[in-house]
């Protein structure tokens, strides 16, 4: 595993149960066990980057929680841990991350609506084929679905980049 130069790995503070530099350990060790498989992914660097994001948002005053902090931390999470980086979303040109953000928003109430004679609801309809969702409490919901329409942004500015680069030639 490699080893980044500003949180060294067990450091003596690290050896300390419930220390901040412990948690950090824990967290590059569960990252590294979970997604180390995936070539693209540094689980080290992407364990730093998320900490710095808990660490910001931790620092700010307790009770108060920083909903664009939220989708920074999931996006960053997409792009580091998962490896839904901008070459593996330029490849989804049909609105596959739109339809996946807009039925994370939708009130789960609506997403198992039964639409047409084959009674699929329209998570059934809409879900791309092969993805899946993963549900859990409504405000996560939600900052999945921003995250998820800050990738489809992104993806659409590259886009017009390179329309626009295509354009100059």
């Amino acid at each position: 595993m490699e080893q980044d130069e500003d949180l060294p790995m067990w450091s003596d503070s690290a050896r300390v149960p419930g220390s901040a530099d412990w948690w950090r350990e824990q967290m590059r060790f569960h990252i590294a066990v979970i997604h180390g498989a995936h070539g693209k992914i540094r689980p080290n660097a992407a364990a730093n980057t998320l900490i710095r994001l808990l660490e910001r948002n931790a620092a700010k005053a307790e009770g108060a929680r920083d909903v664009l902090l939220d989708i920074q931390i999931d996006r960053s999470l997409q792009i580091e841990l998962m490896g839904y980086d901008a070459e593996n979303d330029d490849r989804h040109t049909n609105g596959e991350i739109a339809v996946l953000a807009a039925l994370y928003a939708m009130p789960e109430r609506f997403r198992d609506i039964a639409t047409g004679q084959y009674e699929e609801t329209i998570t059934e309809r809409l879900l791309p084929k092969g993805w899946r969702l993963a549900l859990g409490d409504r405000r996560r919901e939600l900052v999945k679905a921003a995250a998820l329409i800050v990738a489809e942004i992104e993806r659409l500015d590259r886009m017009e980049g390179k329309s626009i680069e295509a354009g100059r030639s």
